[in-house]
């Protein structure tokens, strides 16, 4: 998690990198990295900012942490779950490989779109000979236990994850060059290719190792790449950080490398929120591009409309599903609602609110609208203990949810 101050050299890059597993073959626009060392809201809440204020449409979150894997349910938002490097070791066993995944993976898979699975962080840097005796073993096991599972659309591919950091390698005298800046360009003697940045250029090095030992057909990822907004020296600025990433953020779109022209990337940025909670120098408290109160700490173009306030307050109020309730009781829930003279045609196949892999979310819909008709009253968002009243706005970019207190009206 941008811990490593050293100069990133060619091998380095290589032992920087994070082995994956691919669960599904859709590729991301942006990624972020979701730490959560620090004063960070809840994950509700951080979920919602994501998806109805940013265009933020893929996440990587540093464990299986089930509050964040839930609150992702249903929003469409590709999801990559690390492994802590302390379970590697145990994971070598398949046993205790098919139990992780079953209570990791399988509870959460078919309502949150998990992408990959990430073995481990920077495990060859840790210089931990268990850790690294245990890496391939432990691969090899999730590997299975993900097939034994049955998880659907699973594909074995095994796309190269490095932690890509200009910031580590830069050079104070030509600081433009690692933040896409004006600078001379650098050319590679031996491939002849131009490099007006270095970013491009740890990419083309990474992609030349790996052909030059016979994998030049394999992907690469980023699974780590930012630029902190303040440290101790002259070069972490808002400024800085925001050039930097808004060229990453582009790069994001199949612009590819001389080495690469056009070659997809999914790229993930570090971070979503400067975490203050994290050891070491000021640097590693100003990773992120949000501030914990949602406040941009600079404008890289990832929020919807302009944007920059924070979720709604907690003055608002909504009825949903509790994350718990089973698909009988949100059947139960919509017939019931249905039979009450409430208007469920917006659930229905062809309204604006119907989701069919998701039951959750029609369910919730449904309540709400019954709840809101009663004038929030507590009671009213029972159903039999199913239903939880939340501050955190539920709604969708299509699926506004009604708010009488708050004026919202939509969607019904």
């Amino acid at each position: 998690m941008a811990t490593t101050p050293h100069l990133l050299t060619l091998p380095s890059l290589l032992l920087a990198s994070v082995v994956i597993f691919l669960l599904s073959s859709k590729t991301s626009a942006i990624g972020i990295n979701y730490g959560t060392q620090g004063n960070i809201p809840p994950p509700q809440q951080v979920v919602d900012f994501i998806k109805t204020k940013t265009i933020i449409d893929s996440v990587k979150i540093y464990d299986a942490n089930p509050d964040i894997l839930r609150a992702l349910s249903g929003t469409g938002i590709d999801v990559t779950i690390m492994v802590p490097n302390g379970n590697i070791p145990a994971l070598a066993n398949v046993e205790n490989a098919r139990q992780w995944v079953g209570a990791n993976v399988l509870p959460f898979h078919q309502q949150t779109k998990i992408k990959y699975i990430c073995v481990g962080n920077e495990i060859l840097l840790t210089k931990d000979n268990n850790l690294i005796s245990n890496l391939i073993p432990a691969m090899q096991s999730l590997h299975e236990a993900l097939k034994v599972s049955g998880l659907p659309d699973m594909k074995a591919k095994s796309p190269f994850m490095i932690s890509a950091y200009p910031y580590f390698m830069v050079d104070p005298n030509n600081v433009n060059y690692a933040i896409f800046g004006p600078s001379n360009v650098i050319t590679d003697t031996k491939t002849e290719k131009t490099y007006n940045n270095m970013f491009d250029a740890v990419m083309d090095a990474t992609y030349s190792a790996m052909n030059a030992l016979g994998y030049g057909d394999v992907d690469i990822a980023v699974g780590e790449t930012g630029w902190p907004s303040a440290c101790d020296a002259a070069w972490c600025t808002p400024q800085n950080a925001a050039n930097y990433n808004i060229n990453i953020i582009k790069r994001s779109q199949n612009i590819g490398t001389p080495l690469m022209p056009n070659r997809h990337v999914d790229i993930y940025l570090f971070a979503l929120f400067n975490e203050d909670g994290k050891p070491g120098p000021t640097s590693e408290k100003n990773w992120g591009l949000f501030k914990p109160d949602f406040s941009p700490v600079y404008d890289v173009g990832v929020l919807r409309g302009g944007d920059t306030g924070p979720p709604p307050s907690s003055s608002e109020k909504w009825c949903v599903a509790k994350q718990e309730a089973t698909n009988e009781q949100l059947q139960a829930n919509i017939d019931w609602v249905c039979s009450q003279g409430i208007d469920c045609k917006n659930i229905s196949p062809d309204g604006i609110c119907f989701d069919n892999n998701n039951m959750k979310a029609r369910s919730s819909f449904v309540m709400n609208v019954y709840y809101q008709s009663k004038g929030g009253s507590e009671e009213a968002c029972n159903f039999s203990g199913s239903g939880v009243v939340t501050t955190t706005n539920p709604s969708t970019s299509s699926c506004v949810m009604q708010n009488v207190k708050g004026g919202s009206v939509h969607g019904t």
